[in-house]
This record gives C-alpha cells, structure tokens and sequence, in this order.
C-alpha cells in the first residue's frame, strides 16, 4: 500500500518497530507498555490540546513513536501536530530548576519537577 508519502506501510513499521525497540531499554520497555495506551486515549479524547515540552528530542518524540508504531495504519495521521518545544522560547543555558519561583524544592530530572520548572521558565518569558 502506497500511502501520502510514498513508502509502504510495512516498511515504515519494519523501519519504526526495529529502531525504536533497539534504542528502548527494557524499564522504558515497560513504561511504555503501561503509559502508553493510557496517553493515547488521552490524544484521542483532547485532539486539540497542543503538546507542549522541553528539548522534546529524543524522549518524548520516541514515546509519541512508539505510540504510533503500535497501531501505525490507523495512527499515523492522527499522532499530534505540531509538537511545541518550549527549549525554542526559553533561554536553553539557564538551570530551571534553580530559576524556579515555586515555594517547593524541585528535584533536578524528575518528570514532574521538570515540567513545572519549564512551564514556570516559559510564564516568566511569556510575562503570564
């Protein structure tokens, strides 16, 4: 089957499973394995939320690829577009975790701290 782009499906998922399986380690095997499906319900219900991250290369662009991989036939118009990086609008060399001007301690590298130290970063920029 010849799709929009020119290359057969199958072998855009030969190419999309071995590069993503080879690259994911088996923790981030089983995260995806159970975060996964969860967040692809949460697309379908919001599909016009905007996706928003932090130097979005690799991380989030591989889980978004595998999500897609998964079911790619029915999936691959539908994953969502564009991403927005908030690394493009925020000055990429300051440390946000220490810039953050939250009342709580933000642990450097964890998901949930990271997301508010660059959502604080980009309301700062953005002067909300």
């Amino acid at each position: 089957m010849v799709t929009k782009i020119g290359l057969s499906l199958s072998c855009r998922r030969a190419f999309s499973e071995s590069t993503l399986v080879s690259r994911m380690s088996s923790k981030a095997l089983r995260l995806f394995a159970t975060a996964g499906p969860f967040f692809w319900a949460f697309l379908k219900k919001h599909k016009k939320a905007e996706i928003w991250g932090d130097c979005i290369f690799p991380v989030e662009t591989n889980f978004l690829s595998a999500i897609a991989v998964v079911d790619l036939e029915n999936r691959e118009f539908e994953m969502p577009y564009p991403l927005y990086d908030i690394s493009t609008v925020v000055d990429i060399k300051i440390d946000r975790i220490n810039s953050y001007s939250g009342s709580q301690v933000l642990r450097k590298h964890h998901p949930v701290d990271d997301c508010k130290a660059s959502f604080d970063a980009l309301q700062k920029r953005w002067k909300l």
